[in-house]
């Protein structure tokens, strides 16, 4: 689906300035996974764990050609199942005093960069990174089986992932309509 959308974008120059949300790294380290997404015009954003497994999406952000974040693994995964409930954000731990701390690099990858979805909140005193909700619209999703409202079945996926805290932070944020766009693929 990711070579898809990349060819896609080759002909018809659409979809056009996408934010790419990844829990995980998606690729070979050489040229597949979400370095078909690494056109510019194609993509805005890049939110992921780590950037390393996309050699040109990283190219991308270093050369300050895209806005770039990555975040801890597990405080992605959290915060998707934060936003499938519904609540405003993920409050840890995890990432204070390292590079996601907004008071260093707020997770940010390339230079323009904006420090918007990390923030330090005290509470009773104690420190903690609040992770704001990431913007989302459409999910990809991978199962094995779909009908055309939209239900996808996972009887025979080896990884079950967040695929199902996906699906409900995007049917959330997309304003809940049976008819809205969630399909996502977790990019493994």
């Amino acid at each position: 689906m990711l070579a898809a959308l990349g060819a896609r974008y080759d002909t018809e120059q659409q979809p056009q300035a996408i934010t790419a949300i990844s829990i995980v790294g998606i690729g070979d380290r050489l040229s597949l996974g979400a370095d078909h997404l690494a056109k510019e015009g194609l993509t805005r954003r890049s939110i992921t764990s780590t950037l390393i497994d996309s050699p040109a999406l990283m190219k991308m952000a270093v050369d300050d050609k895209i806005e770039s974040w990555t975040f801890p693994q597990g405080a992605l995964s959290q915060l998707r199942r934060e936003m499938a409930g519904g609540h405003p954000g993920l409050m840890t731990k995890t990432g204070l005093h390292t590079f996601v701390d907004p008071r260093q690099q707020g997770g940010r990858q390339s230079p323009s960069t904006p420090a918007q979805f990390v923030e330090v909140k005290k509470i009773d005193g104690e420190e903690w990174l609040f992770f704001r909700p990431l913007p989302l619209n459409v999910a990809l999703l991978r199962g094995t089986t779909a009908d055309e409202d939209g239900n996808i079945t996972m009887e025979e996926e080896a990884v079950l992932g967040e695929m199902l805290a996906m699906a409900q932070a995007t049917r959330r944020a997309a304003g809940g309509g049976r008819r809205k766009r969630i399909c996502w693929i977790p990019l493994f």
